[in-house]
């Protein structure tokens, strides 16, 4: 009686950890092919280094800041100063304030300038401790 019981557990075991396999393959799928978007707005470079796009207004949404992480070494901001309109490209934005996202692709559309980044954006993040006040 002992014997099958083990067997019973051991298949039971089994059977739990193919599911949690299964699971963890269809989210990678699911990322894999999750579509990209390509958003545009200025650079900015925060007091703590962190890299930022301020989004463009579109009509129906002000203005926003969306903190950039990028997604492996190909992706450098290093060329880029403060105002420069860019073009990322991403999967998903974080719903936070600043927003977050992961960047696949970054392109430098025109050289700006501190002034051409979106002043309520910059009054809100000086507010928050996240840039100095410009000079």
């Amino acid at each position: 009686m002992k014997f099958r019981y083990a067997i019973l557990l051991a298949l039971v075991i089994i059977s739990a950890m193919n599911l949690v396999s299964c699971d963890r393959d269809a989210v990678t799928l699911d990322m894999d092919s999750a579509q990209s978007s390509f958003i545009e707005g200025c650079y900015l470079k925060c007091s703590n280094g962190i890299n930022m796009i301020v989004v463009d207004a579109d009509g129906a949404n002000s203005a926003f800041p969306c903190e950039m992480t990028p997604k492996d070494e190909t992706v450098s901001f290093d060329n880029l100063t403060d105002g420069d309109r860019i073009e990322i490209e991403v999967i998903a934005i974080a719903e936070s304030y600043p927003a977050q996202t992961q960047v696949y692709s970054v392109e430098k559309l025109s050289d700006g300038e501190y002034d051409d980044i979106d002043a309520d954006v910059l009054t809100s993040l000086y507010e928050l401790g996240w840039i100095e006040p410009h000079s």
